[in-house]
């Protein structure tokens, strides 16, 4: 009965959990694309999501254009559209990319904000 619960407990507290995140980082923009699949919109940015703990697919993410994702279209443009001001211009964004939320496994672009030039 005692190697039951000690297994039980060794168990319990060895257990991996995976919990989706919400990453802010700084990246350029490398390429962007817009089609009918993926959201409609979407970008490659400079720094990997993966390197920053998030579970993406590939290094590509959606700004979900279409609102496929319980946005609103407009709202995705608008955050397309700070990424191709920031691809043309070669700056710097902030961006916030949701893991939790993904588009035939492209995560989402929650947030993206300009970064002033230094």
């Amino acid at each position: 009965m005692k190697i039951k619960a000690a297994i039980g407990a060794i168990a319990l507290t060895t257990s991996v959990s995976v919990s989706a995140a919400v990453v802010p980082f700084d990246t350029t923009v490398v390429r962007t694309l817009i089609s009918e699949n993926y959201g409609e919109c979407m970008f490659q940015p400079g720094t990997a999501p993966s390197s920053k703990g998030l579970a993406c697919r590939d290094q590509w993410i959606t700004a979900d254009c279409a609102g496929s994702l319980g946005g609103s279209k407009s709202l995705g443009k608008t955050k397309f559209d700070s990424i191709l001001l920031s691809e043309l211009t070669g700056g710097t964004v902030r961006v916030r990319v949701d893991d939790s939320k993904k588009i035939n496994g492209f995560c989402f672009l929650e947030q993206v904000q300009t970064v002033p030039s230094e």
